[in-house]
């Protein structure tokens, strides 16, 4: 199964250090290096770059999308970059919360998961014990899926 992820599931769960429901449930997963760059930009506190970077290290593959399609929505060059990949690489699911970044996604035939999935599937598999409150967890972190 591959599976290529936005920056925004992956900044989610690192803020509250659960990038572990990621690799439990999907195992590798394909990000840009867009996304990279993102990612690591929107965690200034340096213990959640930390997190990240040793996931990364750990579970991710950073791949250059080859092509550049055409899209009807406006969206950012991660998002962009992130369906081009998935796309190339017929990948199984495709990580976005973005609305309009899904409607894309949906429109290439794609399958998109958001943040609030995961953590539910989590849930599902006994990975978490409640979704519930890891969505709490995330809400009082700022982060709202």
């Amino acid at each position: 199964m591959t599976i290529v992820s936005n920056s925004s599931p992956i900044i989610s769960l690192a803020r509250i250090r659960r990038l572990d429901m990621m690799r439990s449930l999907l195992g590798r997963i394909a990000i840009t290096p867009t996304v990279k760059l993102e990612t690591l930009g929107q965690c200034p506190a340096s213990d959640e770059a930390v997190h990240i970077r040793e996931a990364f290290d750990s579970f991710f593959d950073i791949v250059e999308p080859q092509t550049k399609p055409h899209f009807s929505r406006s969206l950012d060059d991660g998002e962009k970059s992130v369906i081009a990949l998935a796309l190339e690489l017929n990948a199984s699911l495709v990580l976005l919360d973005d609305k309009k970044a899904i409607k894309e996604a949906r429109e290439f035939k794609l399958a998109p998961v958001s943040t609030r999935d995961i953590v539910f599937e989590a849930e599902v598999r006994g990975i978490v014990s409640s979704a519930n409150s890891i969505i709490k967890q995330l809400s009082d972190c700022g982060v709202f899926i």
